[in-house]
């Protein structure tokens, strides 16, 4: 009677375990689909990303302010992977610990800010990706992304 147990209990241990609906990437680590709301445009403020300068380890990023307001945000990026349609976090091959001090998007102006993603992503392999920043406007907060593909 126990082994009739003891084989049931591990039958359904495999059956359990073995349902987990989890990606992988290649490396074996973990993707984790994202949640909450990443818009691309909020009160005259938008990100771009120059296609010319897209690379399997950065690009340019652009932060266009075309509004009246001035608008604050850290330092912090974060990568998002388009999958089967459905947008995962990129995953950490280091922690990074982000120094947040707040800069200020001013009033009608572009920032363009050359971004690396090497050191805590690793080269990205060829697919479609946007990349994150958060901003605030001293009431509300936004997440603003910009798409980029990576054919290489």
């Amino acid at each position: 009677m126990k082994k009739i147990y003891f084989v049931l209990v591990m039958v359904l241990l495999l059956f359990t375990t073995g349902c987990r609906r989890t990606r992988l990437t290649e490396d074996g680590l973990e993707l984790v689909p994202v949640t909450g709301e990443v818009i691309d445009y909020w009160h005259g403020l938008s990100l771009y990303v120059d296609p010319d300068s897209v690379t399997p380890t950065g690009a340019q990023l652009s932060t266009i302010n075309d509004g009246p307001n001035r608008f604050s945000r850290g330092v912090a990026l974060y990568i998002h992977q388009l999958i089967d349609g459905r947008w995962y976090h990129i995953p950490e091959l280091i922690e990074f610990d982000w120094a947040m001090p707040e800069l200020f998007v001013e009033p009608n102006s572009v920032e363009e800010t050359q971004v690396g993603w090497e050191r805590r992503h690793g080269e990205l392999a060829p697919g479609t990706y946007r990349i994150i920043r958060e901003f605030s406007n001293g009431m509300s907060n936004a997440t603003l992304y910009a798409i980029f593909e990576i054919t290489e």
